[in-house]
């Protein structure tokens, strides 16, 4: 039986391993480095979580916080767990630790074609918004996909 915990970087190799066999995630060459994801946790403390058993990592969400509202990135399931409900959980556990931080609201962004992450987003009431396009700049040339969905 595993547990929901905070990530640590110390879970970074693992969670990069989990991120780089996940279909449908999008990682970028700095933004995802040991460096970058120190950095986000630091930044953010105590809102990203593992999922852990038997010792390993087998499930991550990274969350940041704005100010106005959290944004989830990098939710992903190894497929030892997949079909336990286990995502599902995680994001339970991480809305309420929002919800006790007095935070109103929480996104995320999914690629159109990643129809698994979709149907689990839709199924969990994050509907996609139509009244507004994702917009994003890079702004370091180094910062590129390195893994697009």
């Amino acid at each position: 039986m595993g547990f929901i915990r905070s990530m640590t970087i110390e879970d970074y190799f693992e969670a990069s391993n989990l991120w780089q066999n996940t279909p449908g995630m999008g990682l970028r060459g700095l933004d995802d480095t040991f460096e970058g994801i120190k950095f986000f946790l630091e930044y953010n403390p105590e809102l990203s979580i593992v999922y852990e058993e038997d010792g390993r990592v087998e499930g991550t969400v990274l969350c940041g916080f704005d100010g106005k509202r959290a944004y989830l990135y990098h939710v992903a399931i190894s497929e030892k767990i997949k079909g336990r409900a286990i995502g599902r959980q995680m994001i339970k556990h991480l809305e309420d630790v929002l919800k006790a931080k007095n935070i109103n609201g929480v996104a995320l962004v999914a690629f159109c074609d990643n129809i698994v992450g979709n149907k689990f987003w839709d199924n969990l009431g994050y509907h996609p918004r139509k009244d507004l396009y994702y917009r994003d700049k890079n702004l370091n040339i180094d910062n590129l996909y390195v893994k697009k969905g």
